[in-house]
């Protein structure tokens, strides 16, 4: 099998489960509560070396991440290498005012 047809793994209430990706939960009328959700892919991290260069790629992988919408971005806004990275989903406003905070969501030990 290719890294890629392992479902990546979540825990909920201790348990390890596979974790749909959002597209898929769409795609079955799934409601996915990500509020009790936590997010690991074993293969990525056994073959990929987690940094600030390669968070937001790994974070992409995760049932967590949609694709940004116009003027939406997911940038890193903390990082303490490499147990800890916060990402911030913000929307940037077309105007040049402030960005507007949308979501934080925190990588630690490789779970999301």
């Amino acid at each position: 099998a290719m890294p890629g047809d392992v479902p990546p793994v979540g825990r909920r209430g201790g348990r390890l489960r596979a974790v749909p990706t959002r597209s898929d939960a769409i795609r079955s009328g799934l409601r996915m509560d990500l509020a009790e959700t936590a997010f690991k892919d074993d293969v990525w991290v056994a073959n990929n070396v987690l940094s600030k260069y390669t968070v937001l790629e790994y974070f992409s992988r995760s049932p967590f991440y949609t694709p940004p919408a116009r003027n939406e971005e997911y940038i890193i806004v903390e990082e303490q290498e490499p147990h800890l990275f916060v990402i911030r989903k913000q929307f940037r406003d077309p105007n040049g005012g402030p960005p507007a905070h949308v979501a934080f969501y925190y990588v630690l030990d490789q779970v999301i």
